[in-house]
């Protein structure tokens, strides 16, 4: 797969060492954050090394799981296991701009945006996101 940024298998492999291992007695809501962060960072790594969809989706199932889990930091009386709450959720303005990124991120790629251009939209998309784990 070509590509304009130099992405190597140290690379991938670096980003998967990032994932914090919560077997340990030292969890904390910044342990999920990192994980959910650092587990999209190497499957979407392992989109532009080999190529495979399936990756993305993962990738994608990463970010929608972290904006999910601050959706109910955010609110803890959200009941996932009921479709109000579940509606709710998905009505939570971290999750709806996880949704809005991701759409964004892809219709970005299916016009034939490149890495650089990929590279800013998901710094400033960061940003703007992170800022909504303040609140």
């Amino acid at each position: 797969m070509s590509s304009e940024v130099d992405i190597s298998p140290n690379d991938r492999d670096f980003a998967e060492k990032l994932v914090p291992d919560d077997e340990g007695g030292d969890w904390s809501p910044a342990t999920a954050y990192l994980q959910n962060a650092a587990a999209a960072t190497a499957f979407a790594l392992d989109v532009a090394l080999k190529g495979r969809a399936q990756d993305a989706f993962w990738s994608v199932t990463q970010v929608f799981e972290l904006a999910y889990f601050e959706a109910l930091r955010q609110d803890p009386d959200l009941d996932l296991n009921t479709e109000r709450g579940r509606v709710a959720a998905l009505s939570t303005e971290v999750v709806q701009v996880s949704i809005s990124g991701i759409r964004a991120d892809v219709q970005a790629v299916a016009n034939g945006a490149s890495a650089s251009e990929l590279r800013a939209r998901v710094i400033g998309d960061s940003i703007i996101w992170a800022l909504l784990f303040t609140g």
